[in-house]
C-alpha cells in the first residue's frame, strides 16, 4: 500500500515503511494532488483533512498523531467509510510539563510563588486531569471547569462554576476547539472574561489559538502591563501576530506537547490503530530513551522546586527562539522550522534527581521524576 505521512511524525519511517511505500511530506504541503494513489494518510495538526483533500483519493485510512482532531472532518470520513484514528492524550505529559515550566519561570523572575495556591483549569480531559493531579501533589488547589462533566468525576470535588474558575489569578486552557453545541470554545476568552481576571493575573493557552480573542487579549495586555500571557497556540499559524508576541510574557511555537515521549507515543498509538484496522502484525521499531539524571543546583529552599523544573525543561529557550525567528525575512516559514527542527525534550518522568532531603524527595515525586 502507499502511505503518505507528515514528515514531522516521529520515526514514521521506522514504524510504517515495513508495510508498503512510504512518502514523507511537510504537513502544510499535503494537498489533493499528493493523494491520487494514497491508501493511508498520516497527519499532524497542520493538515486539514476534509472532502476537498480526499474527494478524488482512494484513501482508506486516516490517522492524526495528535490529541486534537479539530483539523479533521470526522463526519466526512465516516460517510465515506474511511477509517480514522487519533492519538488522544499522547502529548498530555508534555503539556503538563510546559505549564509547570511557565509557572517556574514566572516564580523565579517575579519572586512570586506561582507553584502554590489556586489554579483555574478550563477543560478536564486527559491534559486537564493530569495537570490537576500534578498540582494537587504539589500542594496547589485546582479549580476546574468542564461543562461536560459533573461532580461524580474523580476530581469532582475540585469542580467550580465557569465564572469562578476564570476569575482566578492563574488560568490555564486545555479545551478542544469547537464552534457548535451548547458550550463552544471558539473565542471563549473574550474581553469580558479578561476584564474579570486580576490585572496581575496569568493566562496560559496551550490549547488552540482560536479559543482566545487575540484582539481583546492584546488590548488587555497593553492596558494592564502586569498581566502575564503565556501563549503556545496562535490564530492563523504559522502567520502569528507579532504584536501579540511582543505583549505576551512568554510565546512559543505550538510545542507544548512536543516532548520526545509525547511525539513517540503519538506514532505508537496511530501505528497500533493502523495495524488493527488492516489486521497486520505490529512491528515496533523503537523505545523511549533511557532516564538521565537532572541535578539540582544549590538554591534557596524557596526557589529549589522552580529551579529544578527549569533544569528539566525551560520554556524560556523556546520563547527566545520564537522571538528571534519572527525577526527573520519569512516569519511563517521560521515558525514552522522551529517545530520541524525542535530539539529533543525529555518529559519530567524521564529524569532522575539526586535528592536526600525528604521535602525535596516529596517535590520530586510530585513532579513525576525519580530520585536517588
Amino acid at each position: 500500500m502507499h502511505i503518505l505521512a507528515d514528515e514531522n511524525i516521529a520515526q514514521a519511517a521506522a514504524y510504517f515503511a515495513p508495510y508498503g511505500r512510504l512518502t514523507l511530506r511537510a504537513g502544510r504541503y499535503i494537498d489533493a494532488s499528493a493523494l491520487h494513489d494514497v491508501d493511508v494518510l498520516l497527519v499532524r495538526s497542520v493538515t486539514g483533512v476534509d472532502a476537498a483533500l480526499l474527494a478524488d483519493s482512494p484513501c482508506r485510512f486516516v490517522a492524526t498523531a495528535t490529541s486534537g482532531i479539530d483539523h479533521v472532518d470526522t463526519s466526512y470520513l465516516a460517510a465515506r467509510g474511511i477509517g480514522f484514528a487519533a492519538a488522544l492524550g499522547c502529548n498530555a505529559a508534555g503539556v503538563v510539563d510546559y505549564v509547570l515550566s511557565a509557572l517556574a519561570a514566572l516564580s523565579v523572575e517575579q519572586g512570586r510563588d506561582w507553584l502554590h495556591g489556586a489554579i483555574g483549569i478550563v477543560g478536564c480531559g486527559e491534559i486537564g486531569v493530569r495537570l490537576a493531579q500534578r498540582c494537587i501533589a504539589l500542594g496547589m488547589t485546582p479549580k476546574i471547569y468542564d461543562p461536560f462533566l459533573n461532580a461524580t468525576h474523580p476530581l469532582g470535588e475540585y469542580f467550580a462554576a465557569r465564572d469562578e474558575v476564570l476569575r482566578q489569578a492563574l488560568v490555564t486552557l486545555h479545551v478542544p476547539l469547537t464552534n457548535t453545541g451548547a458550550h463552544p470554545t471558539q473565542g471563549m476568552i473574550d474581553a469580558s472574561v479578561l476584564a474579570a481576571m486580576p490585572s496581575d493575573g496569568v493566562l496560559i493557552n496551550a490549547a488552540r489559538g482560536e479559543v482566545v480573542d487575540e484582539t481583546a487579549l492584546l488590548a488587555h495586555c497593553r492596558q494592564h502591563p502586569g498581566f502575564q500571557a503565556v501563549l503556545d497556540a496562535w490564530q492563523g499559524e504559522p502567520h502569528i501576530d507579532a504584536k501579540l508576541l511582543r505583549a505576551a510574557r512568554y510565546g512559543t511555537p505550538h510545542i507544548a506537547g512536543y516532548s520526545h515521549g509525547g511525539k513517540l507515543r503519538g506514532t505508537q498509538m496511530i501505528h497500533a490503530a493502523f495495524c488493527a484496522y488492516f489486521a497486520l502484525d505490529p512491528r515496533l521499531a523503537s523505545v523511549l530513551l533511557p532516564l538521565e539524571p537532572a541535578l539540582l543546583h544549590h538554591a534557596p529552599a524557596s526557589t529549589a522546586l522552580a529551579r529544578l523544573i527549569l533544569q528539566a525543561y525551560d520554556l524560556r529557550r523556546d520563547d527566545a527562539a520564537l522571538r528571534q525567528a519572527l525577526q527573520g525575512s519569512d516569519p511563517a516559514a521560521n515558525f514552522d522550522a522551529l517545530r520541524r527542527q525542535y530539539p529533543l525534550r525529555r518529559e519530567f518522568s524521564e529524569f532522575c534527581v539526586q535528592a536526600t532531603d525528604p521535602a525535596l524527595q516529596s517535590a520530586v515525586a510530585a513532579l513525576g521524576m525519580q530520585f536517588t
